[in-house]
């Protein structure tokens, strides 16, 4: 997981069960299926926080401030973006729940030029979009703490939300994709000459898919301190500049765009 501040002074009320809320934007839910799949270890973490908000389990909202929140999805539309910063405001630590969340997600791939005609050619002309320009969490709002992942991997989920209970604020790590390559002892894509972010993308999946043969796409982001123009020439260099581009938008598209805050 990535840390993106540091420093908090997290203060649950020595009495009361610290509120935990999930709130999900544009996206397939299966992050959020990731923690309702965790069974048995979801119950014994409600000894020892409230879930005051989830439309997954719950008929109705129960609160409007928070202790934590677990945010998945992408804010595509106004009514989102505006909901996310009213969110924010509510809240003591924010944190964005997967890739979506995280990254921009896939509904963040399409180039904004080409969103008008590829909508007009999937649903028809008399369809009104609601979307705005799409971008992570971080494009609107400050974000407290990042669970990467595409889904979320449940193991740092549960290490992430520990930490947050326990006062403590959760260690990024400071390793890449390679490194776990190596420590499976996999045959290196790039070797091979094939495509593959590995060298720049933050570790803690256990290299999951170089593992099982297939090149990695950046789904837990970029490792801070990574040289990024020596990886984009490497990637064209080997299958050209048009799929390099595609290739590192799946997840990357926002690495480099400056963080464009939306003021109140």
């Amino acid at each position: 997981m990535l840390k993106n501040y540091s420093g908090h002074n997290l203060k649950y009320h020595p009495s009361k069960k610290p509120t935990i809320a999930v709130f999900d934007f544009t996206d397939c839910e299966g992050c959020e299926l990731v923690i309702l799949n965790w069974r048995e270890k979801l119950v014994d973490f409600l000894e020892d926080f409230e879930i005051v908000n989830w439309r997954l389990v719950q008929e109705e909202e129960r609160q409007v401030r928070f202790d934590i929140a677990l945010i998945e999805g992408t804010p595509v539309t106004e009514e989102e973006q505006e909901m996310l910063k009213s969110l924010r405001k509510n809240t003591e630590i924010l944190v964005a729940l997967g890739s979506c969340a995280h990254l921009g997600g896939i509904q963040g791939m399409i180039d904004e030029r080409n969103r008008k005609k590829i909508t007009k050619k999937i649903y028809g002309s008399r369809y009104q979009s609601r979307a705005t320009e799409v971008g992570p969490l971080s494009a609107y709002v400050e974000v407290d703490f990042v669970i990467p992942g595409c889904p979320a991997d449940i193991k740092i989920v549960e290490e992430v939300i520990g930490n947050l209970l326990a006062k403590n604020d959760p260690q990024s790590k400071n390793y890449s994709v390679c490194f776990e390559c190596k420590m499976k002892e996999n045959n290196c894509l790039l070797k091979r000459n094939l495509p593959c972010l590995g060298p720049i993308t933050a570790g803690g999946c256990g290299a999951i898919c170089p593992t099982n043969g297939l090149e990695c796409f950046g789904c837990y982001g970029k490792l801070a301190g990574t040289n990024w123009k020596a990886m984009k020439k490497n990637l064209e260099s080997r299958c050209g500049r048009e799929e390099a581009e595609r290739h590192q938008r799946i997840f990357l598209k926002y690495t480099q765009v400056k963080r464009r805050l939306i003021e109140n």
